[in-house]
């Protein structure tokens, strides 16, 4: 589960920072830390507990599984260099590269007809269900932001 890894992951980050400059980290760090938002200081609290959790006492991310249901998408050869068979635009030029194939060598078909269900996790979250994915982005964001600030207070 992405928020086992990402919260024991994160906390390595922290670790690093105060092995290496110990004693600036210490005198630098509680201040950081009041500076930010509530959201941010719970976030921080939040993902070390869950890392404690996870590492010490063997219990894993309590998250919550729903499945989300997306289109399915047809890939077949275009008609001509800048259409599909029916005669709309090619698709994103992305998902041709990411293929492997020129973007005028395919096309896409977008329907909501087909589907298939997608798993996805949520995880609770100051009292509200939030997608596993997401807190794990804004925690990577916001242990971004204590490297790059630390480093900011001590060229």
């Amino acid at each position: 589960m992405c928020l086992d890894t990402i919260s024991s992951a994160g906390r390595r980050v922290t670790f690093v920072l105060h092995n290496e400059e110990k004693d600036k980290y210490d005198t630098w760090f509680p201040e950081w830390r009041n500076k930010c938002s509530e959201g941010d200081q719970k976030l921080l609290t939040e993902m070390n507990a869950h890392r404690r959790a996870a590492v010490h006492l063997a219990a894993g991310a309590n998250t919550t599984v729903e499945v989300e249901m997306v289109p399915m998408v047809g890939v077949r050869p275009a008609a001509a260099p800048w259409q599909d068979t029916i005669g709309r635009a090619s698709p994103p030029l992305a998902l041709a590269h990411s293929a492997g194939l020129l973007a005028h060598e395919i096309y896409f078909n977008w329907s909501s007809d087909n589907e298939s269900g997608l798993p996805v996790h949520y995880f609770k979250f100051e009292g509200t269900k939030v997608e596993a994915v997401d807190l794990c982005n804004k925690y990577l964001e916001l242990l971004g932001k204590i490297v790059q600030d630390f480093l900011e207070a001590h060229r």
